[in-house]
């Protein structure tokens, strides 16, 4: 069997190679039934491949550790107290630990090899090597890099090599009886059958915590009490159900409404204006946080000359939000706000073609996503109120730890804060 060579970084005991592997080959590999939790692929209605990676997703720029050498101590721009940024020093004994335990997790396993470059001119792309045993981490790379040729593969030497190791564990934390096992699954859409499904899934499986942001405060009621009743742990994030759990970490979706009221209030008093109605369009009607960042919102206003239109429910789509906000607009109304991320992106794109046909509407959001920070460079929305996800996942799997080991909480209720994200600020939300 050829082994391109990875025995050179240490990797050995190679079951088998897919080396460049043809976007067939990724397919059929992602699409494997016998995969589990984040290595699993789904099928969208639109012929592509979706997966779920956990909570750690997108980019992680705040985990970015370069090695302090000789080589880097003067080249690098690494963050200081006068300029903070995400180039943060680590030793060369941390970067050979990590290293063991990338090769250690890599070896006596099935990978995918990707040769690629990064760039498209001779003289300054890099040749990058990417193994890893994940195959739609493949697809990935197959996807953002550039494929050399045959001809350019026959004298391939990397300038880079990325060790993948999504899967290792750290026998340390094992051994301290940190042994954690988790599994991660979502709805591919707000479903409340699918959600109470996976809920009936975990509790089949004996899990010990259940970590949920429910898509409706109630329709999950059922299956919750089942998992409480076999004396399984609760958890919320970002969304709750009525009944109690363990502990919550989550907005308060009620003061971060009223933050959006008042950013609303102060850009229609820029504009003087001091009467007219606002459009409000929202997810699902039973959404208990949307339901209260509409409520905060409209809290804002009390005392003032301004109405609220009824609430529109889009589903959180884009597409449908969209359309409700342009009959809004036809309606006459002099501002809109969205109650989620789906919500904003849709109303910002309708005041964007509306603001380009002579109108003049102000739009406020909420939740951070790439289009919304778009809409806010680009001027047709003016604010969106930030969470901090990040923050209610780490929290969230810390407490799961804590009541697994028989601990108690030291705070069941946490704010998790919000920030107001204008065009000023953006650039420090970006993923």
């Amino acid at each position: 069997m050829e082994t391109y060579g990875l025995e050179q970084y240490g990797i050995t005991g190679i079951k088998e190679i897919v080396y460049n592997p043809t976007y067939e080959q990724l397919f059929e590999a992602e699409m494997d039934p016998a995969l589990e939790g984040f290595e699993k692929g789904q099928l969208t209605e639109l012929g592509a491949v979706n997966v779920m990676t956990g909570i750690y997703t997108g980019r992680s720029p705040k985990d970015k550790f370069i090695v302090m050498d000789e080589n880097s101590k003067d080249t690098v721009w690494w963050t200081s107290d006068e300029f903070k940024n995400d180039n943060k020093p680590a030793s060369q004994e941390a970067w050979e630990a990590c290293k063991a335990l990338a090769i250690k997790e890599l070896s006596n396993k099935k990978l995918y090899v990707m040769d690629v470059f990064c760039g498209t001119n001779p003289d300054s792309r890099m040749a990058v090597r990417f193994i890893m045993e994940v195959a739609w981490q493949a697809h990935f790379v197959k996807n953002m890099f550039i494929a050399p040729t045959q001809e350019e593969l026959k004298n391939f030497k990397p300038d880079f090599i990325s060790y993948n190791a999504a899967k290792a564990k750290v026998d340390e934390l094992a051994g301290q009886g940190k042994n954690i096992v988790y599994n991660w699954t979502a709805p591919e859409k707000k479903d409340n059958a699918q959600q109470i499904a996976m809920i009936e899934a975990a509790v089949n499986d004996n899990s010990d915590v259940i970590i949920i942001a429910v898509n409706d405060s109630t329709a999950c009621n059922d299956a919750l009490q089942e998992a409480l009743n076999k004396g399984i742990k609760l958890i919320y994030v970002d969304a709750t159900s009525t009944l109690e759990a363990s502990a919550t970490f989550a907005t308060d979706n009620y003061a971060a409404g009223a933050e959006a009221g008042k950013a609303m209030l102060g850009y229609l008093s820029d504009k003087g204006l001091s009467e007219g109605t606002i459009g409000l369009v929202s997810a699902q009607a039973g959404v208990q946080s949307c339901i209260d960042r509409v409520d905060g919102f409209v809290s804002a206003f009390e005392g003032s000359k301004f109405t609220m239109s009824e609430v529109q429910y889009s589903d959180g789509d884009a597409a449908k939000a969209q359309e409700l906000t342009n009959a809004l607009i036809n309606d006459g109304v002099i501002g809109v706000y969205g109650a989620n991320d789906g919500a904003t992106n849709g109303a910002a794109n309708a005041v964007k073609e509306a603001n380009a046909g002579g109108k003049d509407i102000l739009c406020v959001g909420f939740d951070n996503s790439s289009s919304n920070r778009a809409h806010v460079r680009d001027g047709e929305m003016l604010a969106f109120m930030a969470q901090n996800p990040n923050i209610m996942g780490e929290k969230s799997i810390e407490a799961a730890v804590a009541l697994m080991q028989g601990e108690s909480l030291a705070e069941t209720q946490v704010d998790t804060g919000v920030s107001v994200v204008t065009k000023d600020n953006v650039d420090q939300f970006e993923d």
